[in-house]
């Protein structure tokens, strides 16, 4: 599979390091899918994988059936959640899962990179890092969990510590 190139000349205020920036043309689509521009995209730091560099970063095989590649969306502090194309079946006749991260790596919010939170502006959270994105692209201060039972910390009831 090969890698496109978007927009190569830089926006202002996006690092230079960040050009080219590479998706794979079906992981672009699926970003354009969901709303979310160019200007968007490049403020982030997504990008493909094949499917030995996804396997490679999560730390454990896939079915050998499929060709994989693997969506980048890089929280902070290295923790990084992938969307896998086409979703992932373990088992005959299960459905599909479409996101999955390293093992043991627990569950954080996403701030995108490179956009900022305004203090004196209400803050959104929302499930998914597409619709955190594209709540940025559309004005708005918005973290995004990677599920809807991501704000809490595993097997208890209470919030993860970033959202303390």
């Amino acid at each position: 599979m090969s890698l496109i190139e978007i927009n190569p000349t830089p926006f202002e205020g996006i690092p230079q390091e960040k050009y080219p920036l590479t998706l794979f043309p079906e992981h672009l689509e699926d970003l354009k899918k969901s709303g979310l521009n160019e200007e968007t995209i490049l403020r982030t730091d997504l990008y493909s994988l094949n499917k030995e560099e996804l396997e490679k970063a999560l730390g454990y095989k896939l079915p050998k059936k499929e060709n994989y590649t693997g969506l980048a969306f890089p929280y902070s502090k290295g923790f990084t959640r992938y969307k896998i194309f086409p979703p992932v079946v373990w088992k005959d006749g299960e459905k599909g899962v479409k996101y999955l991260q390293a093992k043991a790596s627990g569950v954080h919010l996403y701030l995108p990179a490179g956009i900022q939170i305004q203090n004196d502006e209400p803050i959104y959270i929302t499930e998914g890092e597409k619709k955190a994105l594209k709540a940025f692209q559309e004005g708005f201060s918005c973290l995004g969990l990677g599920g809807i039972w991501n704000w809490k910390t595993n097997g208890e009831d209470k919030p993860i510590k970033e959202l303390l």
